[in-house]
């Protein structure tokens, strides 16, 4: 039996979804600690879109697997640990069960099953959301706990929240049935902001981008909560590392403004590009409670002002905005 024993540096770690705007940092930093690590991608013949991954330091301690929902078992096999940020990112489809929901539960079931006939695997992270936590309308001055669960949203109602939710919940369910063989542990982040690495931008970044050019002519009401992808990925290894984070969902954020807010500090550090703003009416009314997190190591987090700049700052370096 292996559960209870801890990753340490130099061990061999497996993250699907490597090439991905989260996995790309949760890789870079794990490169940079010593691990070993291997990235399961869908297409290992598609070079073109995990090619940045091979520019990390320490990038001969990284090989290339091919995975896929069902077919785990050999991606996974001789690793000590898994990070499972693979998953559906968009946030409607034709068909939001079949594109969606379905790949996302069916992601973390076939993931889990993997890990349970590889006795090397130590520990399983889960890259779940914000959105698995929460529900709406929010009750002025509520925070946030790893006690809260989303129970607002549906099919048709944030079919991405709904899928992170079910798939989060499917993991615990299986996991609770086979604490005996790995460890398990979930990283809850919010918004992600922050740089990229390559020119690749995901949902959430391009209706922000959108905001950025002024080709917006509304900006969404109510607040957000955000947080830095480096911290993520860093909350990510914490969850592998730390023996307190088994069996713990660990949210991760820094701070709680309004789509507003955040317009204006785009114009604010950027003022010459065509940010789409609108007066700031309304103030943030929840909080996130990121105490476990903070217990287990993450003393601090990387500030809004700083989020926004280097998110900023790297689509301007890959060619992603032009002012023309």
């Amino acid at each position: 039996m292996v559960a209870g024993k801890l990753i340490r540096t130099g061990d061999t770690i497996c993250v699907t979804g490597a090439n991905g705007y989260i996995g790309g940092h949760i890789v870079e930093q794990l490169l940079k600690q010593g691990y070993n690590v291997r990235c399961i991608v869908r297409d290992v013949a598609n070079e073109e879109k995990y090619a940045y991954l091979k520019n990390f330091a320490n990038h001969d301690r990284m090989e290339f697997v091919e995975g896929k929902i069902g077919n785990y078992e050999n991606a996974v096999k001789g690793c000590d640990g898994v990070i499972h940020v693979a998953s559906p990112y968009v946030y409607s489809a034709p068909d939001p069960q079949k594109d969606i929901v379905d790949p996302a539960i069916e992601g973390v079931k076939s993931l889990l099953d993997a890990a349970f006939k590889e006795p090397s695997i130590k520990r399983v992270v889960l890259t779940s959301s914000g959105g698995a936590i929460f529900r709406f309308p929010v009750e002025e001055g509520h925070t946030f706990t790893p006690d809260d669960w989303n129970t607002t949203s549906s099919l048709t109602n944030n079919p991405y929240f709904y899928s992170k939710k079910l798939a989060e919940e499917a993991g615990w369910n299986l996991w609770k049935a086979n604490k005996d063989k790995v460890d398990f542990a979930v990283v809850n982040p919010v918004l992600v902001l922050g740089p990229l690495q390559n020119n690749k931008l995901n949902a959430s970044q391009t209706i922000i981008r959108k905001i950025f050019l002024g080709e917006s002519i509304t900006i969404q009401q109510g607040n957000v909560a955000v947080t830095d992808v480096r911290d993520v990925a860093a909350a990510h290894i914490i969850a592998l590392e730390h023996p307190d984070a088994v069996g713990k969902r660990l949210i991760c954020s820094s701070a709680t403004v309004t789509w507003k807010i955040l317009a204006a500090e785009m114009k604010k550090q950027f003022p010459d590009w065509p940010v789409y703003t609108e007066p700031i009416t309304e103030q943030p009314t929840f909080k996130m409670d990121t105490s476990l997190l903070q217990k287990m190591g993450m003393n601090s987090f990387r500030s809004f002002e700083s989020m926004v700049h280097d998110m900023v700052d790297s689509w301007i370096r890959f060619g992603l905005v032009s002012k023309q």
